[in-house]
């Protein structure tokens, strides 16, 4: 018997082609992250924390404040200046300060995206539910105000996502996955050191599977503590850094400048969580911006409810366990609207990480009424947090205004043309690819599409009014960004996943050593200035452990909001007695 073979290898381009149609819509992705991209909340103050780390000068940080060490007293986290400098120092003759700052944060917006694909087809298995849940995680969540709006929640969607990706990899036995692991966890503890719970599972597991290496005898108990060391130094430099920053604001390294009260007021108040205020209220109430979150918690408890036999429950324990802390200091602090320039509950926007997987794992499991069971509520939600999106950073007060302001934009023709566009090629896209049968071929290019369209009508923060150019840009874009969401699902599994544990370690670890020998020669000069005697420069025209025109601030924004007379007379009474104890000098 003969076996007759072509000689052209009809093979040989199928695999190209699908992912250059995929490199189609997410370079398109790319650019419209940069081209939408700005500084979100907080951001002059990262930016001086940014100044202080280039010149090695704390006097950078433009507070009039004094702390008890005669050190400008300064609220935010130094590591998210500290990243920022990094963007500058990259960029330094062709971008403005500003810009270079954005350039890190969009640096850690790919790799946020990257990262939550791989946690997401992890999870599902399915390039269909991926790409269905990255759209509405963009919508649905802050993933896509703060993968555009950079400030802290924007590297901590991030690092969370890298570090859920080291967990759900922890059985890959290389020193690059313990690296992530401790680069990451590093950098978390500068940017937001209270989100470190979320790093105890991805650090652990990477550490217990050294550990069984060893004694299997795969490697040598010297590699295996080199590798161990990867996991645990970095962290301890990222400690040390916040211990050194914390003395110089309060005088102890064990204080947090967030952390004051007297006798009746406290601002981070364990004993009296306000959970219901913090999820529920109208001024940035987490489920009141995204009630996404409502359905993939759901989604989530049905996920490992339905899978407790096949998964690891120790590790979702875990991760139960930091998201409940998590969840409790946040209710615990007393100014939950956290500021006027935000988009919901930013304080929580990590959830969105921990969440989604269980949402995509159930989006694939279900078949028929099921599946339109959860996602009909995801579509509502998604529309509903489009809409608050498209005003940008919005405080209200009470639920009246926020309804008329929801129902206005509800009622913009763009609005639901660049949605009619999404959909529209979706379906004509499906038509194109059938190796996936169903419902993923249409939600891949649909989903694909949906979050290009949300990422263009953001460019109206750059003046573009979205009643002009963005509905038709949607369509023009429709096509290309259908028939590559079709090319990306159908993709082969491992190429969504292969290479983000070494991508992602090559950026973090690049702003984790940078910013480390940043922070190492601004304490060398900080701790010789005060070594030496010095008198308290004129510019400060108050000593105190308490930034007192924050506070003042907060207060009168306080006292807008409805309610909460008690915590409000507390407050007062712990800001008047901070002002009168305040060193004021005379001028």
């Amino acid at each position: 018997m003969t076996t007759t073979t072509s000689k052209w290898p009809a093979r040989t381009f199928k695999p190209f082609l699908p992912a250059l149609l995929a490199a189609i819509p997410l370079s398109t992705f790319a650019a419209l992250l940069w081209s939408a991209a700005r500084l979100g909340p907080d951001w002059p103050w990262y930016l001086q924390w940014s100044d202080a780390a280039l010149g090695s000068n704390m006097f950078e940080l433009q507070s009039d404040v004094a702390s008890p060490q005669g050190l400008p007293l300064m609220l935010a986290a130094h590591g998210v200046g500290f990243v920022f400098a990094v963007g500058r120092l990259f960029t330094e003759g062709w971008l403005s300060p500003v810009n270079g700052a954005v350039f890190a944060g969009f640096a850690m917006a790919i790799v946020a995206w990257w990262a939550m694909a791989d946690l997401l087809f992890k999870a599902s298995k399915s390039a269909g539910a991926t790409a269905a849940c990255l759209a509405v995680g963009f919508i649905g969540t802050h993933l896509g105000f703060y993968t555009l709006s950079h400030a802290s929640e924007s590297f901590s969607i991030a690092l969370v996502a890298v570090l859920g990706v080291v967990l759900v990899h922890r059985d890959t036995d290389n020193w690059r996955t313990a690296a992530l692991a401790g680069v990451s966890t590093a950098l978390l503890v500068t940017v937001r050191s209270y989100l470190v719970v979320y790093a105890a599972a991805p650090c652990l597991a990477v550490l217990l599977t050294t550990l069984q290496s060893a004694r299997r005898g795969r490697r040598p108990w010297w590699r295996a503590s080199m590798v161990a060391a990867l996991v645990i130094v970095p962290p301890l430099l990222g400690v040390l850094q916040i211990l050194g920053v914390n003395a110089w604001m309060t005088g102890s390294p064990f204080r947090s400048p967030y952390v004051f009260g007297n006798a009746e007021f406290r601002s981070m108040d364990l004993s009296r969580p306000d959970f219901v205020t913090i999820f529920t209220h109208p001024w940035h109430g987490l489920l009141v911006y995204h009630p996404l979150y409502l359905v993939a918690g759901l989604a989530t408890a049905t996920a490992v409810w339905r899978q407790r036999h096949q998964l690891d429950l120790r590790w979702v324990g875990l991760v139960a366990a930091a998201t409940a802390i998590h969840v409790w200091l946040q209710a615990s602090y007393f100014c939950w609207w956290l500021g006027t320039g935000t988009f919901g509950m930013r304080g929580l926007a990590v959830l969105g990480v921990v969440l989604l997987p269980g949402l995509a794992w159930t989006l694939n499991a279900e078949r028929g009424w099921r599946r339109v069971f959860w996602l009909a509520p995801c579509t509502g939600c998604c529309l509903w947090s489009l809409a608050l999106h498209v005003q940008h950073e919005s405080n209200f007060l009470t639920f009246g205004p926020l309804l008329a302001a929801q129902r206005a934009v509800l009622l913009r023709p763009s609005l639901w043309t660049g949605l009619a566009a999404a959909g529209l090629a979706g379906v004509v896209s499906s038509r194109l690819w059938r190796r996936e049968p169903g419902w993923p071929t249409v939600v891949a290019p649909f989903a694909a599409l949906a979050t290009l369209a949300l990422a263009l009508d953001t460019i109206t923060y750059r003046e573009l009014p979205i009643q002009h150019g963005v509905g038709n840009a949607a369509i023009a874009l429709a096509f290309l960004g259908g028939v590559g969401g079709a090319g990306l699902a159908s993709l082969p599994p491992r190429s969504t996943a292969s290479r983000v544990v070494p991508a992602s370690l090559t950026v973090i670890g690049v702003f984790f050593l940078i910013t480390t020998a940043m922070f190492l020669r601004l304490f060398s000069a900080t701790e010789q200035y005060l070594a030496e005697s010095h008198s308290l420069p004129a510019r400060f025209t108050a000593q105190s452990t308490v930034l007192l025109p924050e506070v003042v601030a907060t207060l009168d924004e306080y006292n807008t909001v409805p309610g909460f007379e008690e915590r409000k007379a507390e407050y007062k009474q712990f800001v008047d007695e901070a002002v009168s104890k305040a060193a004021i000098k005379a001028r």
